[in-house]
């Protein structure tokens, strides 16, 4: 069994952060921690700037993503027309996020979706969000590393301010 596994482990969350309520993934991740081991957490960060957040929904905001959004809701059976995907900006980025940014889907019309986990219903003018991005400042990881009860041991940010990963030491 991992959990017995001898010596020091390194536990990831890669990818996991910007989709998820960071304090929900971390709490989950100390579950799987035995002291000594160590946590690696990467997290979409949101770069200085004031048009910092303008420039995010830009990378959402384009023809490359949103075809990729349409192939995952076509994969669902959904037809362009019946429709439309949008992007913008969070009001709520969630708890310890400084942004976020979403995608939509808005159904022009009532759909009666058969996916894999069961019939779906989605009724005409309800937006259902595909996506979400938070975006942390460095402080902010940190301060969810810390109050987590964990030791921040580094935290390296990407040139471009909008990536980080933190290594944290759980006592």
């Amino acid at each position: 069994m991992v959990g017995e596994a001898p010596g020091t482990r390194v536990i990831t969350l890669y990818g996991m952060i910007p989709g998820m309520e960071a304090f929900a993934a971390i709490a989950a991740a100390l579950a799987l921690l035995r002291s000594g081991d160590m946590l690696a957490v990467s997290a979409n960060l949101l770069p200085a700037g004031d048009d910092a957040l303008e420039r995010i929904v830009a990378q959402y905001d384009n023809e490359p993503t949103l075809e990729w959004l349409w192939a995952l809701c076509e994969d669902a059976g959904i037809e362009r027309g019946q429709a439309v995907v949008t992007v913008g900006a969070l009001e709520d980025a969630g708890a310890g996020a400084q942004a976020a940014v979403g995608a939509w889907l808005e159904p022009a019309v009532d759909l009666q979706l058969e996916l894999e986990a069961g019939a779906v219903s989605l009724p005409a003018g309800q937006p259902v969000r595909l996506l979400r991005s938070a975006r942390h400042t460095p402080a902010g990881l940190e301060a969810i590393i810390s109050a987590a009860g964990l030791e921040l041991l580094a935290l390296e940010v990407s040139p471009s301010g909008e990536e980080g990963v933190a290594l944290a030491l759980c006592p």
